[in-house]
């Protein structure tokens, strides 16, 4: 069976900095350790990681927008989310839907507690992701995340030249 999600804590090695360049408004990009460690987790080879054109991308989302009425549709085939509110209130978290195989009806699979540095990464290509409400109105004690949406490239064929096979 193939992972359709993995949590990681303590993603960030320093998400006290990372939270405080979001704050600011610096958008933070990906770093070489942040690939790897996505990488680590999927087991895959940093190299097979395809990086959508906004990965990276800190979200802020305030009071005035509620929970996810239903499920988000992510563009590519997988996505983390790195909680970067210190103090997530109470039951908030990230819910992960379905779709039921016979009706269609999306249905909650899974529901992930959000709390400072962890990741959630989900495979888009089939589950979809839904945010729960509670969150203040500023970036300091809104929903604040940081989100990597990539694809992972094929392992490329080995060639039949050099492989240690007897020709």
């Amino acid at each position: 069976m193939r992972k359709t999600f993995e949590v990681v804590d303590d993603f960030h090695p320093n998400p006290t900095a990372v939270r405080a360049r979001a704050l600011a408004g610096d958008p933070a990009g990906v770093d070489a350790d942040s690939l790897s460690r996505v990488a680590a987790v999927l087991g895959a080879a940093p190299d097979r990681i395809a990086l959508g054109p906004d990965a990276g991308r800190v979200v802020h989302r305030g009071a005035d927008v509620p929970a996810d009425e239903r499920p988000r549709t992510d563009p590519a085939e997988w996505v983390a989310v790195v909680c970067l509110s210190a103090t997530p209130p109470p039951g908030a978290g990230i819910s992960l839907w379905r779709a039921h195989p016979e009706s269609g009806d999306w249905f909650e699979s899974a529901f992930v507690p959000l709390r400072f540095n962890r990741a959630v990464l989900l495979r888009a290509a089939s589950v979809r992701r839904g945010l729960t409400a509670g969150f203040g109105l500023e970036p300091a004690d809104g929903w604040l995340c940081q989100e990597y949406d990539f694809d992972l490239r094929p392992v490329a064929e080995r060639a039949e030249e050099g492989n240690g096979r007897a020709k």
